[in-house]
């Protein structure tokens, strides 16, 4: 997860995610070719229990299934975010590990991970931010539990969906006294746009381009 969807996360704000269906999650059917056919996908439906995607042409026709790399309801995710861990002159005790998080700041506390959390030597860490794909599992602090899992057109995605998405209210004026007496101002939907094209748009997959993506929903436990 990317530094601003951290706190929405740790506040329950947000409760679901929207991910880029790939390549590796489509298995073809005999015949098919991704290239041709994906770009005439019409429809994604769940047939006896398989994600099958069908041409807009021919909507009886399956060019393959689509597997789920965010699990299914009852699975659960460990959230990688952008982290530090202590070394060199603050090396903790050998029976412990501390871990900084990006997202709280620069100055936050560190948090102190028991040795019997541990899965891999840090050795290859050093003292400077490191971006969440290299966290280690036992580094991260947030356990999230899959709800939910559907297909559909990123576009298709709702104004209460948009929320769960963890768009924060922004209010006019900042909240102050200028005739609009600090109403909230969002456009949740444009919102989450913007947020979608700052992280996606330059891979490809901007809000335009309305690719077809998973909705993983989920609920935040304790690790």
């Amino acid at each position: 997860m990317s530094g601003p969807l951290i706190p929405a996360i740790l506040a329950d704000e947000k409760k679901q995610t929207r991910r880029i269906i790939a390549r590796h999650h489509f298995e073809r059917a005999s015949g098919s070719r991704w290239d041709r056919d994906w770009n005439s996908v019409g429809s994604i439906r769940l047939t006896n229990g398989e994600w099958r995607a069908y041409l807009g042409e021919y909507p009886g026709v399956s060019i393959g299934t689509l597997r789920s790399p965010y699990g299914v309801p009852g699975d659960r995710l460990y959230v990688k975010e952008s982290f530090r861990v202590c070394s060199g002159a603050h090396k903790p005790r050998a029976e412990e590990r501390r871990v900084r998080y990006k997202a709280d700041g620069v100055a936050s506390d560190w948090l102190i991970v028991p040795e019997t959390h541990w899965e891999k030597p840090t050795s290859h860490l050093s003292m400077k931010w490191h971006t969440g794909r290299f966290m280690p599992r036992w580094a991260s602090r947030i356990m999230l539990e899959v709800t939910d899992v559907r297909v559909e057109r990123v576009q298709d995605i709702s104004e209460e969906d948009a929320w769960a998405e963890g768009i924060l209210t922004r209010y006019c004026c900042n909240g102050g006294d200028c005739g609009c007496r600090g109403m909230p101002i969002n456009h949740p939907t444009a919102d989450f746009r913007d947020l979608w094209d700052s992280i996606n748009a330059k891979r490809g997959h901007g809000w335009d381009v309305n690719p077809w993506v998973w909705v993983v929903k989920f609920k935040r436990i304790t690790p």
